[in-house]
């Protein structure tokens, strides 16, 4: 981590700028220290990156969700991808997944991540943010998720900045996956690229695979930076997995300079819906809690002050079109600009705040 990050940094709870005591220097670049507020909370920089979340969402306990009291499978190293077996029960030998919270058996060919039984009583019992980042803990435990795949990257979104932002422009990627949008975008010569996600885990990887990132865990409602301190926030099928965006779509407006524009792509609801039905995919409830129809999520950004343009990708994105069943492969082949608005499968979105 650069040591003038520090300069925009600010605690997540209450806005107030951080205090850095610097433990390890090398060069330039922070790897370790202690980043404090003067509202008594203090965060570690370890490794080069910033944990900056105002409460702990590392130590969710999964075992509240299971039926019957089952516990939460047990955190295993993930073999490499080539050897790899999505899950099996204990003892069964049956290749295939498991459910990650009860490990029950769930089959060869789904695309499910949660057992019918598991995903209801998490739905009854209601989602919380602990809750969620143990799922998506588990997720990274077996490999299972977008830190793995390049499926985030978004071609078009790069063009765009490369031809309407200067390189000097600081852009922050949240909820960065495995890294390869963000070092994509910095190959275009946009050297202050932070690269962000809840999940610490995450961000170790993204930044291990490219080091030039700077990396922050943080949380995409409680944004650990100043006022007016950002010129770019790139987000990548992130909005849909939150529970209330509406409190980020606060914080972007909060974070971003005059001028400043958000780049923003995310399922359409009603695509989406249609979608998860026909995949059999009864667990989006807790995957995908927020999905937004174009004209809802145009509004939401027009009432905190964003000029909103809608962009049409080419085709649809690299993670649709893997989902895509073969006997539908070629809608990945159809220009999406002959699609009326609300029925394209992604909205995509720059959106600009006035100055």
């Amino acid at each position: 981590m650069k040591e003038a990050l520090v300069d925009i940094l600010a605690c997540p709870a209450c806005k107030e700028n951080l205090a850095l005591s610097s433990l390890k220097r090398e060069g330039t670049e922070l790897l370790e220290g202690v980043l404090s507020c003067s509202c008594g909370r203090s965060f570690a920089v370890t490794r080069g990156i910033a944990h900056l979340l105002a409460d702990t969402l590392c130590d969710a306990s999964l075992s509240s969700g299971c039926p019957s009291g089952a516990s939460p499978p047990s955190p295993v190293t993930p073999p490499p991808a080539a050897t790899r077996q999505q899950g099996s029960r204990s003892g069964d030998c049956r290749s295939g997944k498991s459910c990650l919270v009860c490990n029950c058996y769930l089959g060869s060919a789904v695309q499910v991540e949660l057992c019918r039984s598991c995903t209801a009583k998490l739905l009854r019992q209601g989602l919380n943010k602990k809750v969620l980042s143990g799922l998506y803990e588990a997720l990274e435990l077996r490999a299972k998720s977008n830190t793995y795949t390049d499926y985030t990257i978004s071609d078009q979104f790069v063009e765009w900045l490369a031809a309407n932002r200067g390189r000097d422009a600081r852009i922050l990627e949240i909820g960065c996956g495995g890294g390869y949008l963000a070092d994509t975008i910095r190959r275009e010569g946009f050297e202050n690229l932070l690269a962000s996600d809840f999940n610490a885990r995450v961000v170790e990887t993204a930044v291990g695979r490219f080091p030039e990132l700077q990396g922050v865990v943080m949380d995409s409602a409680l944004m650990a930076f100043a006022a007016q301190s950002l010129d770019c926030i790139v987000s990548v099928e992130m909005v849909e997995h939150l529970l209330d965006p509406e409190v980020h779509f606060d914080e972007v407006a909060r974070v971003l300079k005059p001028n400043g524009v958000y780049l923003l792509r995310t399922p359409n609801a009603l695509a989406a819906s249609i979608y998860y039905r026909m995949a059999g995919r009864y667990d989006m409830g807790i995957w995908h809690p927020t999905t937004f129809s174009s004209a809802s999520l145009q509004e939401s950004l027009h009432r905190r002050g964003f000029e909103v343009q809608h962009l049409a990708p080419r085709s649809l994105p690299k993670s649709q079109q893997g989902k895509l069943p073969r006997l539908l492969k070629f809608l990945g082949s159809i220009p999406m600009h002959r699609v009326p608005l609300p029925l394209r499968p992604s909205i995509c979105i720059v959106a600009t705040k006035h100055g």
